[in-house]
């Protein structure tokens, strides 16, 4: 029944920030010859990976063979006899299904106890605000929201409490928090702080940044002269760690990224177990302008970099020895892994894996995990078939050549198909993580994520069903992990000694607050708190909630 109703949702063209495919046309130019139908051949079509050795274009940064790797790299073993992953199928409506390990199943053995936990006060113009990402130091959580540019300390049961303004702070040093509304990538997007916060006080922003008039004594990665007078910045500020007070004449800007078109930029940032800053940025838009886009490792869009973000003697940052392509002629040495469309959400396993969300573009979603100097895909591939620049759903793939292990790519731990039906061009629809529990609850050692635009409907994975997935090889020894679906049952009153209710999905959830805007969608955010608890955020009613069987010693 739900899944019908997703259905019914993306014929009608649920549209808006965050959804799975691209606000900008889905191509500019055409193929050099028609598209052949996607059921015949294997052969690669427009969009698919270059072949090792190709010459860029004049200007253009140099593309390496996806194989080429500045650390060695094993030689995939060759799998059983297998044909590649198959097309889904078309039934006589016209409505596209995919198999059973690409689909989401119904609500499963796991149930998910959903309670409110805070709310956070509505913006100026009355509505709820657009919560964004949620970060937690000195055993406190904060949560950002996404146009206004404001933080809030957040208190269980209590008023969220203002503590730092990013849009009131930036006018002071000439820069202006770009808020446009006619997008889902503007304002806030992430907030990180500093392992060492209790001695040095630094945390660090991502947002969209107005690009003033003159861009003298700015550090672009790539991007400074793009036609969108907007930037993806990552900047620093500094706080007392006793009194948390922001220093308003703190800031200082790492560096600026500039886009083709206002659509997938810079998304979350991360400390990893190691110390550094991982940050995630998407693609710009560039695949959908020109084939290839996310491999270039000349520029940073589509890639998740990976840096130590202190200032040193050398620059506003360094860059550690290990990253893959330090020493790589024409690539930025900040990349850690490239041909990403638009990485949301950045979780690391308890070994250290870094697990990364990632919206697909009409056909699939995915969740990587992400390989040093890896080439994931983007925008050759979509999932495990190659990426055809028209087309829409089933038109806009084809299956993977026969010689593809020759290209070295890294393909999705977890697919997800889009519904729908055949041509449509998928919007409203996206996956987003979502963090890994292991902190004695009794939802341990799994990934949760989930379909975060439109229904919400909860996913998990175990971390060793993740970790046994095939991302390398020939086609047919391809797999993915399960998806699972998760229950979702709703503490509706706040009174203990009544029973929590079960609910269809998150969307339901949120729609049931009087603050809901009624717009038709959960947008959902994860959270976890410092004691590995989850929590959840929705951009239209402007409450958090508490998963509360992730609390440490909730059983087993």
């Amino acid at each position: 029944m739900v899944r019908n109703a997703v259905v019914m949702a993306l014929i009608l063209g649920l549209g808006g920030c965050g959804g799975g495919g691209s606000s900008a046309p889905s191509v500019v130019g055409s193929s050099p010859d028609p598209v052949p139908a996607p059921s015949t051949g294997s052969s690669p079509t427009p969009g698919a990976a270059p072949a090792p050795g190709t010459t860029p274009a004049p200007g253009e940064a140099p593309t390496p063979s996806p194989g080429t790797s500045p650390t060695p790299t094993p030689t995939p073993t060759p799998g059983p006899a297998a044909p590649p992953p198959a097309l889904p199928t078309v039934d006589a409506g016209g409505n596209v299904h995919w198999s059973a390990t690409q689909t989401p199943g119904e609500a499963g053995g796991i149930q998910l106890l959903i309670e409110p936990f805070a709310a956070i006060p509505a913006g100026d113009d009355g509505l709820p605000q657009r919560l964004n990402v949620m970060a937690h130091v000195q055993g406190q959580l904060y949560v950002g929201v996404e146009r206004s540019g404001r933080i809030y300390r957040i208190e269980e049961g209590q008023a969220a409490a203002l503590w730092f303004d990013l849009a009131a702070a930036l006018p002071a040093h000439g820069r202006r928090l770009n808020a446009a509304t006619n997008t889902g990538h503007s304002g806030l997007r992430s907030l990180a702080f500093h392992p060492d916060f209790a001695s040095n006080g630094r945390f660090y922003v991502t947002a969209m940044v107005d690009r003033p008039a003159g861009t003298e004594g700015l550090h672009y990665l790539s991007g400074a002269g793009s036609a969108v007078a907007v930037d993806s910045v990552l900047m620093e500020w500094t706080a007392n760690p006793a009194s948390m007070q922001v220093d308003p004449s703190s800031l200082r800007e790492l560096f600026r990224v500039g886009l083709d078109v206002y659509d997938h930029p810079i998304k979350q940032i991360a400390f990893g177990p190691d110390g550094f800053l991982y940050v995630a940025h998407g693609d710009g838009s560039e695949p959908t302008a020109a084939a290839g886009g996310g491999a270039h490792l000349g520029n940073a869009l589509g890639k998740i970099l990976r840096i130590n973000p202190l200032a040193g003697p050398a620059g506003a940052y360094s860059i550690p020895a290990d990253n893959p392509f330090v020493g790589t002629a024409g690539a930025l040495a900040e990349i850690w892994s490239y041909g990403h469309r638009n990485p949301h959400h950045l979780a690391f396993l308890p070994d250290g894996g870094l697990v990364v969300a990632e919206p697909g573009h009409d056909n699939l979603d995915e969740i990587n995990l992400v390989e040093k100097g890896g080439h994931h895909g983007w925008s050759a591939r979509e999932g495990t078939y190659v990426h055809r620049l028209n087309g829409g759903r089933l038109d806009g793939i084809d299956i993977l050549p026969a010689d593809d292990a020759t290209l070295n790519l890294v393909y999705p731990a977890i697919q997800f198909g889009h519904p729908g039906r055949r041509g449509q061009i998928a919007g409203g629809l996206a996956l987003g993580g979502g963090y890994v529990t292991s902190n004695g609850s009794a939802l341990d050692n799994r990934y949760f994520y989930c379909e975060f635009a439109s229904w919400g409907e909860i996913y998990y994975a175990g971390i060793d069903e993740l970790k046994a997935s095939v991302r390398k090889g020939v086609p047919g020894s391809l797999t993915q992990a399960p998806i699972h679906q998760a229950a979702v049952m709703f503490d509706h009153d706040g009174d203990p000694s009544t029973p929590a209710r079960p609910f269809g999905n998150l969307r339901d959830v949120v729609s049931v607050h009087p603050a809901y805007d009624g717009s038709g969608r959960a947008d959902i955010r994860f959270g976890q708190g410092p004691d590995g608890t989850l929590y959840l955020m929705s951009k239209h009613n402007g409450q958090i909630y508490r998963i509360a069987n992730s609390r440490p010693g909730s059983g087993s």
